[in-house]
């Protein structure tokens, strides 16, 4: 590469870790933003490199899906949450969901097309619900102020019992129940105008993985400055959850899940 290849990444722990000796290559000119504008950005195809949630990945015409790099694995869904006071079990939110908001980390996020495919699984109509869609971050912080649901990722995910939170259901178990295939929740895209260095690329992510393994003391800061929490236990937590061998190379179990993703995609 003559010059710097811009790369979109989310701030989060997997990311961080994963992409640290990638970014520090000199390579790669990374831009962090939240999933969902990346997301946006993708199907703007205004990034060439772009990390994305696996729904979108899907459904993208001009990109090509990268084996390493991504989020897919087992038990690492998104959290459906509650901040009523009782706690509720799969029948009763059935029943609620109708009566309180629910807030979603994007539109188009695997957490949105899940909790979609769970509605309809379920006969539940999607349009009779109070659907509000906010940056992740900002789900807890929400459901804190009001009777209300969310649906959690990244950090989130390992600490909302520390805001009087209660779960209901986890979105990934239900999707490897019914699938039998793990849980596709984001993968890195290359734009086909540089399909060229996906060799390249794909090398390069493999290396930065194997770097972090064996210098995690040297990369924790770097992920500690992006990270929403600097627990390090929940940083630890967030990247052995979301980091797995399907990261270093997807191989046929990953793409299996992803070409289930899209069949669903199509059913809509």
């Amino acid at each position: 590469m003559n010059s710097k290849l811009d790369f979109g990444l989310s701030p989060c722990p997997n990311d961080t870790y994963i992409f640290y000796h990638f970014i520090h290559t000199g390579k790669y000119n990374p831009i962090f933003l939240d999933v969902e504008e990346l997301n946006q950005l993708a199907l703007k195809e205004e990034i060439p490199l772009i990390k994305v949630s696996c729904i979108t990945a899907v459904q993208l015409q001009k990109y090509e899906i990268l084996s390493s790099g991504g989020a897919i694995g087992y038990r690492c869904g998104p959290l459906i949450v509650s901040s009523l006071k009782n706690q509720l079990y799969y029948n009763d939110f059935i029943n609620l969901i109708y009566k309180y908001p629910i807030y979603i980390p994007g539109k188009h996020t695997t957490a949105n097309f899940l909790f979609y495919q769970f509605c309809k699984y379920n006969n539940i109509p999607i349009n009779q619900i109070e659907i509000h869609y906010i940056r992740y971050d900002k789900i807890i912080p929400e459901l804190k102020k009001n009777n209300a649901f969310g649906v959690l990722i990244h950090e989130e995910r390992f600490c909302y019992q520390n805001h009087n939170l209660k779960k209901i259901i986890d979105l990934g178990e239900w999707w490897e129940e019914t699938t039998h295939l793990p849980i596709p929740l984001g993968c890195i895209v290359l734009h086909k105008d540089y399909i060229e260095l996906k060799d390249i690329i794909e090398n390069d992510i493999k290396q930065s993985i194997e770097f972090s393994k064996n210098n995690y003391h040297k990369v924790l800061p770097f992920i500690k400055k992006y990270a929403q929490s600097m627990d390090e236990t929940i940083i630890k937590s967030h990247i052995d959850l979301y980091v797995t061998d399907f990261s270093y190379d997807m191989k046929d179990k990953g793409k299996q899940s992803l070409f289930k993703l899209k069949e669903f995609v199509y059913q809509l």
